[in-house]
């Protein structure tokens, strides 16, 4: 890959040589591998917190009745919720993947294996800067 001196990034260069309907297919799959890792991170904390019996803010259910059945109850449907939220985390990532298996597939049909390598390193690089800053996040 030769980049001349007007060209000062990748996806420039991709441009010129592929046209910008593969500069979008690439923007694409960044971005679906940057979902991938915010998706992975939810499902992990998602499942500390089932394996600890805590149940994030956003699915504790408050109890209107503030006895101990109703505290019970409250709880046990949170946890319900929290195992459903996982659930969908799962198929949300598997469709991802999916995506990004297409992309992946329709990328080396067009670009030359050495561009694809490097067009997949700056996706992977993208997606690991959101996999570490989500990291830390609670959800």
């Amino acid at each position: 890959m030769n980049y001349n001196q007007q060209e000062k990034t990748l996806k420039q260069y991709i441009t010129r040589i592929y046209g910008s309907e593969t500069k979008k297919c690439i923007g694409l799959l960044e971005k679906n591998m940057s979902k991938r890792a915010n998706l992975t991170n939810q499902l992990a904390f998602s499942l500390r917190c089932k394996k600890h019996g805590l149940i994030p803010k956003s699915l504790e259910i408050r109890p209107l009745i503030k006895t101990h059945k109703g505290l019970k109850i409250a709880y046990k449907s949170s946890c319900l919720f929290l195992g459903e939220w996982i659930q969908v985390l799962n198929r949300k990532k598997h469709e991802v993947i999916q995506k990004i298996v297409t992309i992946e597939e329709d990328l080396r049909k067009i670009i030359s294996i050495e561009d694809y390598h490097k067009v997949k390193d700056i996706c992977k690089k993208a997606a690991d800067y959101v996999f570490e800053k989500n990291k830390s996040k609670p959800y």
